[in-house]
């Protein structure tokens, strides 16, 4: 259960107080104050809900101490009712144009001040949950920027497919690395860059995957626009409502052409080094066995395990031959 609301009273006149807070005691939390300035001492104490404030009061009037509240970031928005005395349109219009939300003339009916008491709560708290709202929306705004900022300028390649995996979104780097504009994909099927070269399991383990709500990934062998074959490391992964049902796919690609390419070439720089090393190796090995050594045979053998041996050992048989006189 909520607390009541908290509700002062600032008047210099000690009946008229009693009498208010006999209205509202039975509903809310109330608060008195005899000055403007005690008032706004107590506000800086806590500041209450709503503030029922005398006009006419002497030292700091009901505008002055108005002025001071509407002035403070921190009392700004709490709701003032004036009360008072003073019935004529001069002064009424003067309250609401300094910032009163409500004028009760004296003297006051009980049932008319909890009515508006009540009204103006209700619009106070309303005013608070609006600001609310609009702060997190402005939150969830700030945080869309961001996230379609990191999307437009990722170094990564971004699609975003609709549930019949059409495309419905791709990023600056999709185009650069494609060559596609983003005009001459939308609405097209992902398919466009298929090369041909890829398995076909890999797209049924792909779709497989996907349609169980599970992310994928994996390479694929891809065509530009131009022609050119490219790799490209894919991360593809359904995006759900809070029920479970697939709205989109979003595919996160990377082009590792280039990596491949050098990985390739250190491949390939590693089987030269083995078969350079294996035919010296094979040289030094199986040269010509010397055929002037007296009283002595030489068997030598040796079996690489990838092209290229280490320290050669003969074999035990081998060793049994070798004799001197």
């Amino acid at each position: 259960m909520n607390p009541p609301a908290h509700i002062l009273i600032i008047d210099d006149i000690p009946l008229n107080l009693e009498v208010l807070g006999a209205s509202l005691a039975r509903e809310y939390d109330v608060q008195f104050a005899t000055s403007g300035a005690q008032g706004l001492a107590l506000v800086q104490q806590q500041a209450p809900d709503l503030i029922l404030l005398d006009v006419m009061m002497p030292g700091m009037d009901g505008y002055q101490v108005l002025e001071i509240l509407k002035s403070d970031p921190a009392t700004q928005s709490i709701p003032v009712i004036f009360v008072t005395a003073r019935n004529d349109v001069e002064c009424e219009t003067r309250a609401l144009e300094a910032g009163a939300v409500d004028f009760i003339h004296k003297p006051i009916n009980p049932v008319l001040v909890r009515a508006r008491v009540r009204l103006q709560l209700a619009a106070a708290l309303a005013q608070r949950e609006l600001q609310h709202s609009l702060s997190e929306l402005r939150q969830a705004q700030g945080r869309l920027r961001v996230l379609s900022m990191a999307t437009e300028q990722s170094p990564s390649a971004v699609v975003i497919c609709g549930p019949n995996a059409a495309i419905q979104y791709v990023n600056p780097q999709f185009c650069q690395v494609t060559g596609y504009d983003a005009a001459e994909v939308l609405g097209k099927n992902p398919r466009i860059l298929n090369s041909g070269q890829n398995d076909p399991a890999i797209y049924l383990d792909m779709w497989s995957r996907l349609k169980r709500g599970e992310p994928w990934s994996g390479e694929l062998i891809n065509r530009r626009k131009s022609g050119e074959i490219f790799r490209e490391e894919a991360h593809l992964a359904p995006i759900k409502d809070d029920e479970g049902r697939t709205l989109h796919y979003v595919a996160v690609k990377t082009d590792i052409t280039a990596r491949h390419q050098a990985e390739q070439a250190l491949a390939q720089a590693r089987q030269r080094e083995l078969e350079t090393a294996a035919f010296i190796q094979h040289k030094l090995l199986f040269g010509q066995v010397p055929t002037d050594l007296e009283a002595c045979q030489v068997v030598c053998y040796t079996e690489p395990c990838q092209g290229v041996d280490g320290d050669s050992t003969p074999s035990p048989a081998s060793a049994a031959r070798c004799s001197r006189s």
